[in-house]
C-alpha cells in the first residue's frame, strides 16, 4: 500500500545550463530560500471535440494543450537575502588593498551600512562599496540578462519523498514591494514564466 507523504521538506532550485532537457547534471544548483507556497504545475489539458455525425447519444474528445496560464507565482518570505539572490546585491565587499579617496565605504550590521567618514587601510576587509544592483553577477535577474545562445534558466522542484524532480525552463520577473498590512509577516511574490515543458526527471546532485 502507497504511504501519503506531506510537503515537508520541499526545495526549489534555479540552474543556468543548456535549453534542450532538464539539467540532471548540471554541477551548480543555487537555492532560491524562503519558498512558502508553489502553483499547481498539473493544468487539465484543453479538450478538443471529435463527434461525428454518426454519433447519436454522445460527444466524443481527445486531449489538446495544457496551458498553465502564463506567469506563475511562488509566495515567499520576502527577506534581504532573498532580494539581494533574485534582484541582486546593492552591497558589496570592497577588493581595493588601499583606500580610494574618491569612493565611499561603508560598514554593515545585520541589513544596515553605516558611511565610514575616516576609512583606514587596515578596515578595508570589512568595508563595502555600494553598487548598481543590476550590475551583480551572482543574482537571478543578471543571469538571465546575459543568458548566452543555446542557455535556459531552470527551476527545480525536489520533494525529498518522491524519486525524481520537476523541471521547466522559465523567465524570471524583477521582484517588487508587496503589499503590506500591520501585524503580519511581510510575503513577497516571485513571478516565474515557463518557457518551455514542464518534466520530470532524476533528482540532480546538489551539494
Amino acid at each position: 500500500m502507497s504511504i501519503a507523504i506531506s510537503s515537508l521538506g520541499v526545495r526549489v532550485y534555479y540552474t543556468v545550463a543548456a535549453d534542450t532537457s532538464a539539467p540532471v547534471s548540471a554541477t551548480t544548483f543555487t537555492e532560491v530560500p524562503e519558498v512558502k507556497s508553489i502553483p499547481s504545475l498539473s493544468p487539465a489539458p484543453d479538450t478538443l471535440e471529435t463527434t461525428p455525425l454518426a454519433n447519436t447519444e454522445y460527444k466524443t474528445y481527445i486531449n489538446g494543450l495544457k496551458d498553465l496560464g502564463g506567469a506563475l507565482e511562488f509566495t515567499v518570505n520576502l527577506t534581504q537575502d532573498l532580494i539581494d539572490l533574485w534582484n541582486g546585491r546593492s552591497y558589496v565587499l570592497t577588493s581595493d588593498s588601499t583606500v580610494d579617496a574618491s569612493k565611499t565605504y561603508y560598514t554593515r550590521d545585520g541589513v544596515n551600512y553605516t558611511v565610514v567618514t575616516s576609512p583606514e587601510d587596515a578596515g578595508l576587509s570589512t568595508y563595502y562599496e555600494y553598487q548598481d544592483a543590476s550590475t551583480d553577477a551572482d543574482s537571478v535577474m543578471y543571469k538571465f540578462a546575459h543568458l548566452t545562445s543555446g542557455n535556459a534558466m531552470w527551476l527545480c522542484i525536489v520533494h525529498p519523498q518522491l524519486s525524481n524532480a520537476v523541471y521547466f525552463p522559465f523567465e524570471p520577473a524583477k521582484l517588487g514591494l508587496p503589499e503590506i498590512t500591520v501585524n503580519a509577516v511581510l510575503e513577497g511574490t516571485l513571478s516565474i514564466t515557463p518557457v518551455g515543458e514542464v518534466t520530470w526527471d532524476a533528482k540532480p546532485v546538489i551539494g
